[in-house]
């Protein structure tokens, strides 16, 4: 890695459904003097449904090739817990819509915990999407989430002055 540091690569539906993507990618890979390990590939549950057999194809080569790959907006969709039986991934994205009341919103605090305990007995981190303030980022520390992203932790910024700075 990059000096311990990785990068998170969003798959698009469209990616998914084209045959020759994977292969591609491979390739690139394969020729990358970049650790495969430094790359986070997120696929959004939208991309899963309406993709499942090209999805888990490119999810078993990525991982096999020794990348990681992270489910993303999770628990947006109805069938959020079944994909986890048919998808082995490396990191857990909570879906943002759980986070943003997470601290004053009982119901929230349930499914984020909930999500979080089943990806720590899968062995997968979690993500707490869109944190805007400091109390929910305390209580998701609580709560033993393992990462976190959103504004009130670092606003977004150029690639070159994030990487190279």
């Amino acid at each position: 890695m990059l000096n311990g540091r990785s990068l998170s690569i969003n798959l698009s539906a469209n990616s998914l459904n084209d045959s020759e993507f994977l292969p591609w990618l491979l390739a690139i890979l394969s020729a990358s003097p970049l650790s495969p390990r430094a790359l986070i590939f997120e696929i959004t549950e939208t991309a899963l449904m309406n993709h499942l057999d090209l999805a888990r194809e490119v999810i078993d080569a990525l991982r096999k090739a020794g990348c990681r790959v992270a489910l993303d907006d999770f628990g947006s969709g109805l069938s959020s817990f079944g994909y986890l039986r048919n998808f082995v991934v490396d990191i857990i994205k909570i879906d943002g819509g759980f986070i943003r009341h997470v601290n004053d919103n009982a119901l929230d605090q349930v499914i984020v915990d909930a999500i979080n305990q089943i990806a720590q007995r899968l062995g997968a981190l979690t993500v707490a999407e869109f944190i805007e303030d400091g109390a929910s980022a305390e209580r998701l520390v609580k709560m033993g989430i393992d990462y976190g992203q959103g504004y009130h932790l670092h606003r977004p910024m150029p690639l070159d002055r994030l990487w190279f700075a």
